[in-house]
């Protein structure tokens, strides 16, 4: 609900009544008294705004319209409700040293906000480092724009400081003082506050601010930043100071602000997929958490955690005091809506103008897969990232259990930092044939002396042969996929993956067969980069590879190219797709979906050479297993209904109509 604030021009007495002449005798209190305001905070008729907010109002011009020349110049901004409330929250965040994750709706003015935050801290704290970086130009060169114009404008006031270096993505507040010693030598140091701001485009290099120490970073648009949390954890050491000798806990020394709108993808994994894991997993990334009911009303109080939101109806209507028109935003936004319905663009608006936070992450349709699962899909994704008794990853490693060289087992570790997720363990059973369940009814991991079923698990791999860097977008895909054992335990899934940008081809290589042992399974890889299946041989875990799986490639090729005994001939993988896009539209299949990266990855592919998901190649060769099981299975009951019948005689056929046969 709107507070329904009053005479809000009051909180900008500065930017109403104007600043003093340096010659008034109000000259020096006026700026003592403006300094505590702008630390901590302002009051006015029993209502307080933050002191970040108040210098944005009085210190701070924005490009805005003149309401009297209906024209953009460069005006103070005026007071709105939706920055009274980010700017407490900010505060807040402060106050418990959290970080800020902001999910926004386009056009908001988010970013003239942090030039301020960035301004204040340049002009205030001395020695202080802020740090913007961007995954593209323009949104960091928009950011370092804002940023000078806004310290620019200060020249009229006493908070101006003085620049030098004065670069296009470094400044210092600082002036060349000349010493002269006892014996007349000459020395040039730098004087003043010493605070500095830096600006950077990652261009996907997540190291880019890593030898910086910040007090204030801002990652604007995250949602458009390539390997954007592997650049915050390059830099998150330095928010951080040792402990304070007292208590084990670390001191915050800086603060780190994700900015992002959805609707943003490059590739199935890269920016909004950032943006989305740090939204809905506050903790993880030390950010202000909320109960996640607060912006989504289809979510039930005290189930979900999630950052902070403004939807589509704050700042779309607002009244001459800022306040949002909230009833009458939301009825205009309806309308949009409406109108756009059934049409191409009215996904593009919710993304962009989002009602709740899980319409921000809805995903394009209309690549390989279609416009029908991929809204299924979509409509998964939300359900899964709202409904916590969906959630249920699991991040670790797997290590094997070993006789000296012979390998006697494998054990499941949680380790945050693995690269291995389970959203199932593995269903066993113990010698009585029971299925072992724990008190919860799930599958424990790590049961000794049971075994997972044979034909149970299908695991599918797109592999690389090149040692890659963390960063590079060349990616190991591995995926587990459930198969049906009973009409009373889960079925049909993919339960399993991993997924690594590793510098060493084969640590993927390994985890790759650690999941297909943990399983029980046999994984089939496509035969294109074929080093991995040295690397198999060479460890005597053969006999983990699926065998070439030729019932399948008789249908779909005369003959194959391809000389191999495991894998799949690549040729074919138009086939597997196929296969996987027919499974799509069983019933229930989306349904039961867990893997939020997977189910981006279907929605995003499309066949194209310069397009590359693994995910989706992988889960395919899943698909392409179980399709040969399929096959080989109807072979066999004809063998068996063959070897039933006499080697020649009669039988009643089609009709009643009797029939010769000859076998």
């Amino acid at each position: 609900m709107s507070r329904g604030f009053v005479n809000t021009t009051q909180f900008s007495p500065v930017a109403i009544d104007g600043l003093p002449p340096q010659d008034s005798m109000y000259y020096k209190s006026f700026y003592e008294e403006n300094y505590k305001y702008i630390m901590n905070g302002y009051t006015v008729g029993g209502e307080r705004i933050t002191g970040d907010h108040y210098w944005f109002l009085n210190f701070w011009k924005v490009r805005g319209t003149n309401r009297r020349t209906r024209r953009k110049e460069i005006i103070y901004p005026r007071f709105l409700e939706m920055q009274y409330i980010y700017a407490h929250e900010l505060e807040r965040a402060r106050l418990l040293e959290k970080n800020m994750c902001l999910l926004k709706r386009r056009q908001i003015g988010a970013t003239e906000f942090h030039a301020a935050l960035g301004g204040k801290e340049f002009t205030f704290f001395p020695a202080s480092q802020t740090v913007y970086v961007s995954g593209l130009d323009e949104y960091t060169k928009k950011l370092w724009n804002d940023t000078m114009r806004g310290l620019n404008q200060l020249s009229e006031t006493n908070y101006f400081k003085n620049r030098n270096p004065k670069q296009a993505d470094y400044v210092r507040a600082s002036y060349p003082v000349t010493i002269i010693d006892p014996e007349s030598n000459k020395t040039i140091i730098d004087k003043g506050l010493l605070s500095e701001i830096y600006a950077y485009t990652s261009r996907g290099n997540p190291q880019i601010v890593s030898s910086k120490s910040p007090s204030l970073i801002i990652l604007e648009e995250f949602g458009i930043m390539a390997n954007g949390i592997a650049t915050y954890r390059f830099v998150e050491p330095s928010l951080y100071a040792e402990s304070d000798g007292i208590t084990d806990e670390r001191i915050k020394t800086g603060m780190a602000i994700f900015a992002g709108t959805g609707g943003e993808t490059d590739g199935a994994l890269t920016g909004v997929g950032d943006l989305e894991k740090v939204f809905f997993n506050p903790d993880d990334f030390d950010c202000l958490s909320y109960d996640l009911s607060e912006f989504d009303s289809e979510v039930a109080p005290n189930t979900s955690r999630s950052c902070f939101f403004i939807p589509d109806w704050r700042f779309y209507l607002v009244d001459k005091d800022g306040n949002d028109r909230k009833e009458d935003s939301i009825a205009k936004l309806d309308k949009i809506r409406e109108d756009k319905e059934d049409s191409d663009s009215l996904q593009e608006f919710c993304v962009t103008m989002p009602r709740r936070p899980a319409d921000a992450f809805m995903l394009p349709s209309g690549g390989y897969f279609g416009k029908m699962i991929a809204s299924g899909i979509n409509k998964r994704r939300a359900h899964v990232m709202t409904h916590v008794d969906h959630q249920t990853r699991e991040v670790g490693k797997l290590e094997w259990v070993r006789n000296g060289k012979d390998i006697m087992g494998i054990e499941w570790i949680p380790d945050r930092d693995g690269l291995i997720e389970i959203y199932e363990h593995p269903m066993m059973i113990d010698g009585d044939n029971i299925i072992v369940k724990d008190a919860q009814g799930s599958y424990p991991p790590n049961h000794p002396g049971c075994i997972v079923p044979q034909q149970l698990y299908f695991t599918g791999t797109d592999s690389y042969d090149k040692d890659e860097a963390k960063t590079s977008t060349s990616k190991g895909a591995c995926i587990v996929r459930k198969g049906f054992h009973s009409i009373a335990e889960s079925h049909g899934f993919f339960c399993a993956k991993a997924y690594m940008r590793s510098e060493k081809a084969y640590e993927f290589y390994e985890n790759s067969a650690k999941l297909t042992y943990y399983y029980n399974s046999l994984n089939l890889i496509e035969w294109s980069n074929i080093l991995i299946f040295d690397w198999y041989r060479r460890n005597n875990l053969e006999f983990l590879l699926h065998l070439r799986p030729d019932l399948v490639l008789a249908n779909w090729i005369k003959s194959s190219q391809v000389d191999n005994r495991y894998g799949i001939d690549p040729s074919t993988k138009r086939e597997w797709l196929s296969i996987l896009k027919q499974q799509l539209k069983e019933q229930g299949e989306i349904e039961r979906m867990l893997d939020l990266d997977l189910m981006k990855a279907f929605i995003n592919y499309k066949i194209d050479p310069k397009y590359n998901c693994d995910l989706t190649i992988a889960a395919s060769l899943c698909m392409v297993q179980i399709n040969e099981m399929r096959i080989a299975d109807e072979t066999e009951d004809e063998k068996e209904e063959m070897k039933s019948e006499p080697l020649f005689g009669y039988k009643k056929g089609a009709y009643g109509l009797t029939q010769f046969i000859s076998n």
